[in-house]
C-alpha cells in the first residue's frame, strides 16, 4: 500500500534515519490505518541478544586494521562473542545498508572504524543501537576510543621544532577528521614556539604510499627549501621518503621525515621511521570491551576515550 520495499518499513518503524521524508510519511500513514502493531514474537526476536558484532572499516587490508582488529576479536572472544568484519570502501550507500542490520537484529552492535555518516545521523543512529567509534572517528556524541591526534601531532611537531626546523611541510589528508585532528596540532605547536603555520607548505594527501609519492613531488618543486616533512600517515611517510631519494635528496642528512600510526612499516625502511606509535591492539580491545559492555548492561555511552600515544625516535629525524 505504500509501494515500498519490506526494508524501508523497518528502518521507519524502528526510527532509522535515512529515510526521505515523503516516505517516512507514507508508510505511517498506512501503519495507522491498519492499526499496525509489532507481534509479541518480533519483539522477542529484538529483545533477544545474537552473540554476533559486526565490525566496518573502509578496508580490511591496512596495517592499522590489523592489529586493531586482533584486540576486538580477543576482546569479542573472552565475552563469548562471534565478529564479523564488513568493508565499505567508503562508499556511504554501503554503510547504510550494513548498518541496517543493525535494524533488522542481525547483530546485537557494531564496532566503526572511520564511519562516512554525518555526525547527526550518526548520533540518530547511536541513540537506538549499540555503536562504539574506533581510531578513526566522526567527532559525535557517540563513545569512542582513539588517540587525542591533535595533542600527539603537536608532540611531533614540537620534536621538529626542538632540532631546530622552521620550514616544517605537513602533508595531509583534510577529508579525514584525523586529518583535521593532527593539522590542528601541527598549527598549535608552530603558534607555541612563536611562528605562523606557513599554509602554503601545507599540502593534501592520500593515506597511501602513492599519496606520499605524489605529495612530496608537489612540495618539493614548489618549496625546495623544505628542511623536515611531517607526514601524517606512515604509508605516506614511507613514499615521501622514497620520493625524496628519487630526488636526491638524503634522509635525515638533507632532509628529515617523520611519520604517523607507529605500524610495523615505519621499520621496514632505512633510516627506520621516525613516528608517532598509537595502541593499536589495546585501541581495538577498548573499543570492543566498550561495546559489550553497553550490549550486556543496556546502558548507551557518548563518551569518548583517549588511550596514550608514544613519539617513537628513530633515524629518519
Amino acid at each position: 500500500m505504500a509501494e515500498v520495499s519490506t526494508a524501508t518499513v523497518s528502518r521507519v518503524v524502528n526510527g532509522y534515519p535515512h529515510i526521505t521524508p515523503e516516505k517516512r510519511e507514507r508508510v505511517l500513514k498506512v501503519i495507522k490505518q491498519m492499526q499496525y502493531e509489532p507481534s509479541s514474537i518480533a519483539r522477542e526476536l529484538r529483545m533477544s541478544q545474537t552473540r554476533r558484532i559486526m565490525v566496518t572499516a573502509a578496508n580490511l587490508t591496512s596495517p592499522v586494521v590489523d592489529e586493531l582488529f586482533r584486540g576486538m576479536e580477543r576482546r569479542a572472544t573472552e565475552g563469548g562473542y562471534k565478529v564479523f568484519f564488513a568493508p565499505t570502501s567508503k562508499n556511504y550507500d554501503r554503510e547504510v545498508d550494513l548498518m541496517d542490520q543493525l535494524v533488522k537484529r542481525v547483530f546485537d552492535g557494531a564496532v566503526l572504524f572511520g564511519s562516512t555518516l554525518s555526525v547527526k545521523e550518526l548520533e540518530t543512529a547511536a541513540k537506538r543501537y549499540n555503536i562504539v567509534q574506533c581510531s578513526e572517528f566522526v567527532p559525535a556524541r557517540v563513545a569512542g576510543v582513539s588517540i587525542d591526534d591533535e595533542a600527539a601531532a603537536k608532540d611531533l611537531t614540537a620534536y621538529l621544532l626542538s632540532h631546530g626546523h622552521k620550514r616544517i611541510g605537513l602533508l595531509r589528508k583534510s577529508s579525514t577528521y584525523s586529518g583535521q585532528a593532527r593539522e590542528r596540532g601541527y598549527r598549535a605547536a608552530l603558534k607555541e614556539a612563536g611562528m605562523a603555520a606557513d599554509t602554503p607548505l601545507i599540502f593534501e594527501a592520500d593515506y597511501t604510499y602513492q599519496g606520499g609519492i605524489d605529495a612530496t613531488g608537489t612540495l618539493l618543486s614548489s618549496h625546495p627549501d623544505i628542511t623536515s616533512i611531517f607526514c601524517t600517515n606512515d604509508l605516506m611517510a614511507l613514499g615521501c621518503m622514497n620520493a625524496l631519494r628519487a630526488s636526491g635528496r638524503k634522509v635525515p642528512n638533507d632532509i628529515t621525515v617523520v611519520g604517523f600510526d607507529g605500524t610495523i612499516e615505519s621499520t621496514m625502511c632505512e633510516p627506520q621511521l621516525t613516528t608517532i606509535s598509537q595502541p593499536h591492539f589495546e585501541i581495538g580491545y577498548c573499543s570492543m570491551d566498550t561495546l559489550i559492555n553497553t550490549i550486556e548492561s543496556g546502558r548507551r555511552q557518548s563518551k569518548h576515550r583517549f588511550l596514550p600515544h608514544t613519539l617513537t625516535i628513530r633515524g629518519s629525524a
